[in-house]
């Protein structure tokens, strides 16, 4: 299963990777991680990875046929533009009708 986010999101940074998305590629994407793919859950809360603050936001995660991410990776896509990897973003727009 491939990630789709870089690895390097997942560290305690205000310098992890963002992207300029283009038009609609936000919302397709966002609702896209947050309607698509299995559900599973996780104890907790997550974490926001610029502020260093514990949110409200439960932990878990999702995942396609090729691809898995996590609540917090659709947080910080969400609020600042995290990127996501070429392929999935890839994936997705070719996945949106």
């Amino acid at each position: 299963m491939k990630r789709a986010l870089p690895e390097s999101t997942t560290d305690i940074s205000k310098d992890f990777p963002r992207r300029i998305y283009r038009d609609t590629e936000k919302e397709k994407l966002l609702s896209y991680m947050n309607t698509k793919g299995e559900l599973f859950a996780v104890a907790g809360y997550i974490d926001d990875l610029v502020t260093g603050t514990t949110t409200r936001v439960a932990n878990g995660g999702f995942r396609d046929d090729q691809y898995e991410w996590s609540s917090q990776d659709v947080y910080h896509i969400e609020k600042y533009d995290a990127a996501v990897t070429d392929d999935f973003l890839n994936h997705v727009l070719s996945s949106v009708i």
